[in-house]
């Protein structure tokens, strides 16, 4: 009986043992697992902020291209309006000048009367 009882004692170290055993592993897993996510999760979340780092860069590059374009549209605009007045001027004084010589041909033709 006293056999009996060290065996099932034996039996019931050992199977302890192993419970504890199986635990640790099972702890030791888990936790690597943890771990192997944590590290995609990082690996995942710096490639997304890269993304949108770079998306970032595109757009500020387009928004600086359509500022470009709009400040020469601007600076072409005003260049044909300074082109278009200095046009008006000189045709306005060509006018004018032209209006002074016919009226100096008729005073001379009145008075060549």
């Amino acid at each position: 009986r006293d056999e009996l009882k060290a065996e099932l004692q034996k039996q019931s170290t050992n199977f302890q043992a192993r419970h504890r055993e199986s635990i640790t592993k099972s702890q030791r897993e888990l936790e690597a697992q943890v771990e192997n996510l944590q590290g995609e999760h990082q690996t995942k979340l710096k490639h997304l902020q890269q993304q949108q780092i770079h998306q970032h860069e595109m757009e500020i590059d387009d928004l600086k291209q359509d500022h470009q374009r709009q400040m020469l549209q601007a600076i072409q605009e005003h260049k044909d309006q300074q082109q278009a007045d200095l046009q008006y001027h000189k045709q306005k004084a060509a006018d004018q000048h032209r209006m002074e010589i016919e009226e100096q041909e008729q005073r001379i033709q009145e008075l060549e009367r």
